[in-house]
């Protein structure tokens, strides 16, 4: 990108991060921490303006800034107190915290360099992503018509609208906006990982899994090549994290499920892998729910009120643009009968998924000793781990694992080709959420949940 690119593309991820950091502070109870809601303002703005841009198009700018200075004024009349409270309290950093800032910028840095050595992504960044941009962007009205024509057009489209979104505030296709778009919402992953751990009280923890995060190869190179697998984990991580933070609440404040729906319904809006992750997150909100709480219905309803929009575009981008997906195209029930039944293919795929999770990652240093050195070390939080918030996450991630498990029992490609082609990527999709809720289940010097330690210290603290 040039220099005036450039400038145009830092505006309009300024209007998405503060479009999402208005809408999460304005969901979100008063008390709530402004420094960690930014955490999650890059995700939410993404998913707005991605359906502004699906639903709009050619008013695009004028709903997007009348939203803006909507949720600017309603902010201003509710919700600025907050940020001045948060303002105002001393910035105490440790040394910990410091190098955790410190890597967080170096890797941004050298990611939007490497952005530009591959401008257009890598295989699916490409072929899929970039390609639905284009013809967002490019094809006006008739785009329907012509994405049927592309590589998987039955994907939906938050990152392509998104990057033709972006396309439309520089007035050209510039492709390597996209990975610009794809390495704040890698960021924007991380932070959410150490800011919420910060906040539930596992400080140190925090900066430990963050940097995990921060260090694993494949997580930046997904994002600078491209892949929407970046942006679903993401959503997933946020979702549990809003979750979490909803169970560990002492009012058990309904406002966090509103936001953990929209994330989830931001996560079906990305991938189809996500439609079962907004599956699997709903039957386990419901069921934790009626098991633990009363005015489930109520509750539960936040939770739908969330998810309804994100989920409502994704569905009728489903049934009124996209064709069947492949994976069910021309199958019979007779084919699925033998798949389920031939036990070689589930012996296949539990070698591949204990292979693929082991060398998972592109560490040259594997990190899964280091991890359960640590937890044996520090030792699991019994109460923490028999806690609704860490059973529910953990629940949603196993199911989330057994369905992408039952994909490939069924399969309508060759099963290993598709193993090898996708495994690595949707094992992805878990990895920071299950290394936030591991920060959870480590026993550590937890800090009372009192919202005045939260708001006054940093992540790093």
């Amino acid at each position: 990108m040039n220099e005036v690119s450039s400038l145009y593309v830092g505006v309009a991820m300024l209007v998405m991060v503060l479009l999402g950091y208005f809408f999460t502070t304005l969901v979100l109870p008063r008390t709530f921490s402004q420094r960690v809601a930014f955490a999650f303002a890059p995700g939410m703005g993404a998913g707005l303006c991605s359906i502004i841009f699906f639903l709009f198009r050619r008013p695009m700018f004028t709903v997007e800034f009348t939203l803006l200075a909507v949720l600017f004024l309603a902010w201003f009349r509710y919700r600025r107190a907050g940020l001045r409270l948060a303002m105002g309290q001393s910035w105490r950093i440790t040394i910990l915290g410091l190098l955790f800032v410190a890597a967080l910028g170096w890797v941004a840095a050298i990611s939007v360099s490497e952005v530009q050595r591959t401008p257009h992504g890598v295989s699916d960044g490409w072929v899929i992503w970039n390609s639905h941009a284009r013809y967002l962007y490019r094809a006006g009205d008739a785009w329907r018509q012509h994405i049927i024509d592309t590589s998987h057009p039955d994907y939906p489209l938050l990152l392509p609208a998104n990057t033709a979104r972006l396309w439309r505030y520089i007035g050209a296709d510039v492709p390597d906006a996209g990975g610009a778009l794809c390495v704040l919402l890698a960021l924007s992953g991380i932070c959410v990982v150490a800011a919420v751990l910060w906040y539930l009280g596992a400080s140190s923890l925090a900066v430990v899994m963050g940097m995990v995060l921060i260090g694993t190869p494949a997580y930046m190179g997904r994002a600078i090549t491209q892949f929407a697998d970046v942006p679903l984990a993401l959503y997933v991580v946020s979702t549990i994290a809003l979750i979490c933070i909803f169970w560990e609440e002492t009012t058990t404040e309904p406002r966090f499920l509103v936001l953990a729906g929209f994330a989830a319904g931001c996560a079906a809006w990305t991938k189809n892998e996500g439609l079962l992750f907004a599956a699997v997150t709903s039957v386990v909100m419901l069921a934790s729910l009626a098991l633990t709480r009363r005015n489930v219905l109520r509750q539960f309803g936040m939770y739908v009120a969330g998810l309804l929009i994100p989920l409502a575009t994704t569905l009728f981008f489903k049934l009124s643009v996209a064709p069947p997906t492949d994976l069910m195209s021309q199958r019979n029930s007779a084919e699925l009968l033998a798949k389920m039944l031939d036990w070689h293919r589930y012996t296949t795929i539990g070698k591949w998924y204990l292979d693929i999770g082991w060398s998972f990652g592109a560490w040259n240093l594997k990190p899964f000793l280091p991890l359960l050195a640590l937890a044996f070390v520090c030792g699991v939080d019994r109460r923490a781990a028999r806690s609704v918030s860490l059973v529910s996450g953990y629940a949603i991630l196993a199911l989330v694992l057994i369905g992408y498990f039952a994909v490939y029992v069924f399969t309508n490609y060759d099963l290993t080709y598709h193993l090898d082609a996708s495994l690595e990527r949707l094992l992805m999709h878990v990895w920071p959420a299950g290394l936030f809720l591991l920060g959870l289940t480590i026993k550590s010097r937890r800090e009372s949940l009192g919202k005045t330690n939260r708001m006054a210290t940093p992540p790093g603290k």
